[in-house]
């Protein structure tokens, strides 16, 4: 090694310790500016995203008439609860005289029933066990059926006996009831009212059956679907099915497509 080298060699190592801190730091600074202007530039040119699924347009329509057919459905229940208080508010009670015990005028007669043609049960604490049962309607004679057993030689009527002017007038008092009855329920408009809610529930039974066939592709569609369900759930009893068909018609693909989606 030459002189000169030698010199060299011997300055690098006999630095002083301040200058060797000096020059780390100056280095690190210089890292840090050079790892921000790499972050600068990795931000100005993002990865390339993955491409968003799209929903079925099926289910996002059916997603939108589900909305307006649910609230169409309630707004029809409200009506028909108004028209239901304003039938049993007018409509007379069955009069004594033409509720039949016994079997002998059975035929000519049918159950007692509500303003919306339900018959009429009561719960009755039977025994000492003191659970409740319930209790058959009353049975109410029928003005036309009677008529139509006098006709047919089923039931002897003649006007002339005592028997004969008791189901005279038993005939009468139920005729008076029947068209008041009658009167009542139309004037309250609970018929319409009825017609127009089972109109909306069976429109939201078939939603229920093309949201059951529709394979969501997002969660979101799922949710369409669930929303359906829940909405049919309210439905259900109103077209003649009983409690839990929703869940059995929807629940089922409801299920699926949460578990396919989850995956």
């Amino acid at each position: 090694m030459t002189g000169k080298a030698m010199i060299e060699a011997a300055g690098v190592h006999n630095t002083p310790l301040t200058d060797r801190r000096s020059f780390l730091g100056r280095a690190a600074t210089f890292l840090a500016a050079g790892a921000a202007v790499t972050t600068a530039i990795v931000a100005t040119h993002p990865a390339p995203a993955a491409a968003l699924v799209q929903e079925d347009p099926a289910i996002v329509g059916l997603g939108e008439r589900i909305e307006l057919l649910l609230v169409a459905y309630r707004n029809a229940a409200k009506d028909r609860l108004k028209a239901r208080a304003s039938a049993e508010a007018n409509c007379p009670a069955a009069p004594d005289e033409i509720v039949c015990t016994g079997v002998f005028l059975r035929g000519c007669t049918e159950a007692e029933r509500d303003v919306e043609g339900r018959e009429i049960r009561t719960l009755l604490v039977d025994g000492e066990d003191g659970k409740k049962y319930a209790q058959l309607p009353r049975e109410i004679l029928d003005s036309e059926s009677t008529k139509a057993a006098i006709a047919g030689g089923n039931l002897y009527c003649n006007r002339r006996t005592k028997f004969g002017k008791k189901i005279v007038k038993m005939i009468e008092a139920a005729e008076k009831y029947e068209a008041e009855r009658e009167a009542a329920i139309e004037q309250s408009g609970l018929p319409d009212a009825k017609a127009s809610q089972l109109e909306v529930a069976y429109e939201i039974e078939k939603l229920a059956y093309e949201a059951r066939d529709i394979e969501p592709q997002t969660m979101a569609g799922a949710l369409i679907q669930a929303r359906v369900l829940t909405a049919y759930a309210e439905a259900e009893i109103e077209v003649g099915h009983y409690r839990g068909r929703s869940g059995q018609l929807v629940g089922l693909a409801l299920a699926q497509s949460i578990a396919r989606l989850s995956a």
